[in-house]
């Protein structure tokens, strides 16, 4: 099985395991993961691997608070490689790909960027249209960040980066990148144009 195929199998199910699709603003939803992440909410029973080294003081969500996110997915990612840490690796994503969200979300100012689910955005854009913008391996319980017709799936960047098939070099790099993308751009924010169509 070749690497990327591997990558997209985990993407997958990782994606299973978010909030069920069509919930119309799942932000509550990934605000409890980042702050699962952060320790603001306890987690008894799933704790992270290696959360000691996790510098949760650091996690302010600001853009340089994932730098110490970036050092512990270094630290932990040869944690999560073998099959049967598959929880492990679910967890750690989940958690670490909605604090990344949420950091683009307090950062891109003016931009509206919200969550929401693959199936808001497909009646929102049509069937052909989140295949061109989403990507053909996006499976239909994906959840996005975004406004306009400007998608992130912060939990396929946080895999991406612990299964060592990144498009960047840090979530650090990421984040700066498409900020400066979104930066100052009149983007049409979802909530409101799901809103319109109802």
């Amino acid at each position: 099985m070749s690497l990327l195929t591997y990558f997209h199998e985990k993407a997958a199910a990782v994606d299973a395991a978010l909030p069920a699709a069509g919930q119309l603003h799942p932000t509550a939803e990934m605000l409890r993961y980042a702050r699962l992440l952060t320790g603001e909410e306890e987690d008894i029973l799933d704790p992270l691997p290696l959360q000691e080294t996790l510098r949760r003081k650091q996690l302010d969500y600001s853009v340089g608070s994932l730098i110490a996110l970036d050092e512990y997915l270094v630290q932990v990612a040869p944690l999560l490689q073998p099959d049967d840490q598959f929880d492990a690796l679910k967890h750690a994503t989940l958690r670490a790909g909605a604090y990344l969200g949420e950091v683009l979300r307090r950062h891109a100012h003016g931009a509206h960027l919200n969550w929401a689910g693959y199936a808001d955005l497909q009646s929102l854009f049509g069937q052909e249209e989140m295949r061109r913008l989403a990507g053909e391996h996006v499976r239909s319980n994906g959840i996005f960040l975004g406004a306009g017709k400007v998608l992130q799936m912060p939990f396929r960047v946080v895999l991406a980066l612990i299964m060592e098939t990144p498009d960047h070099a840090s979530l650090h790099d990421f984040a700066r990148q498409f900020l400066g993308e979104v930066k100052g751009q009149k983007l049409d924010n979802w909530l409101d144009l799901l809103a319109a169509r109802r």
